[in-house]
């Protein structure tokens, strides 16, 4: 692998490792983006350049903080592999593959795993984990009662 493949593999590995720390820990700047307008289930580019699939679980409008988390993760991971898009020659198109599913659901909270992987055109691909928990806000009809 060239110095330069070395370089956009590393900013790649840093730039999602950042991006899942600010999800998890700053839910307050998580609030004041919108959530993206384009389809909120799946993201899916194809080209000769690159392949990326995104694919978000449909959450209730309760958990829109976790929505939002998970939609910053989403693009986090697309810019790194455009980055890598940008600085790699094309000896094979580029590859994001990313889906979040719910791994838990209780009243009170709403568990979402994230799995996959980016191939930003190093020897292997660099797996993509994460575990996102957010205690999900009471509905309206569920404040009254007491």
């Amino acid at each position: 692998m060239t110095r330069e493949g070395m370089r956009v593999l590393a900013c790649t590995g840093i730039a999602l490792m950042l991006a899942g720390c600010g999800s998890s820990s700053s839910p307050s700047s998580a609030t004041s983006q919108p959530v993206p307008s384009r389809n909120l289930a799946r993201d899916h580019v194809q080209n000769r350049r690159f392949t990326l699939d995104i694919r978000y679980p449909p959450l209730s409008p309760s958990a829109d903080v976790l929505t939002r988390a998970l939609h910053a993760r989403g693009e986090a991971a697309r810019h790194a592999l455009m980055q890598a898009v940008k600085a790699a020659p094309m000896a094979r198109p580029l590859r994001l593959a990313l889906v979040f599913e719910v791994a838990s659901r209780t009243p009170r909270f709403l568990s979402v795993r994230e799995k996959g992987f980016i191939d930003a055109g190093g020897a292997h691909p660099v797996p993509l984990h994460g575990n996102h928990l957010r205690k999900v806000r009471p509905s309206r009809q569920d404040a009254g009662r007491g």
